[in-house]
């Protein structure tokens, strides 16, 4: 079996749920990733400096964000959002793997919609109260949506499907328990 996770700032999220898998399955498991923690700026991400610990394949992606106010950076990330769809075509067709997890966030959503035209299944995970614009955007196109808190559901727009969406809770490190 082969996974792909995605997102934004999973760190912990996904550290925990790896952490449970390596000790249940023998999966092959990749993350694709923000390309660097600051925008601007080349700064290792959480995830590229743990996760590989973990024998898990890091790929950055060079994905852009809407930003809320228009700056030079929030300008130039806007560029880089096709680049990162296109990134992330080519990401996944290359990886190839059996099903994708997305954690949300700037990079987690080309990952989604790449998964969805290569005909992947796609699950999200929302990790807060107030779902996230990326998971937002990404509902049309995946085929279940794990919330950590059942209070989310008012937060979820009413055309998706209430039947996709399953209350599992945030993963928490099995060192922690």
């Amino acid at each position: 079996m082969k996974l792909l996770m995605t997102g934004g700032h999973a760190g912990s999220t996904a550290y925990a749920l790896i952490k449970h898998l390596r000790s249940r399955c023998d999966w092959s498991l990749t993350f694709i990733g923000a390309e660097s923690a600051v925008v601007g700026k080349s700064v290792a991400t959480l995830e590229s400096i743990v996760l590989p610990k973990l024998g898990v394949t890091y790929v950055p992606l060079r994905a852009g964000r809407l930003q809320m106010r228009l700056t030079f950076w929030g300008l130039v990330s806007l560029l880089k959002i096709p680049v990162g769809i296109l990134q992330a075509l080519f990401l996944v067709k290359k990886i190839s793997p059996d099903i994708i997890l997305s954690f949300g966030g700037f990079v987690g959503f080309p990952v989604v919609l790449a998964g969805y035209l290569w005909k992947i299944p796609v699950i999200a995970h929302e990790q807060t109260a107030v779902i996230g614009r990326a998971n937002l955007w990404s509902l049309p196109f995946i085929r279940a949506l794990a919330i950590s808190r059942d209070t989310s559901r008012k937060f979820i727009p009413q055309y998706f499907d209430q039947q996709k969406i399953y209350l599992t809770g945030n993963p928490v490190n099995p060192d922690i328990l």
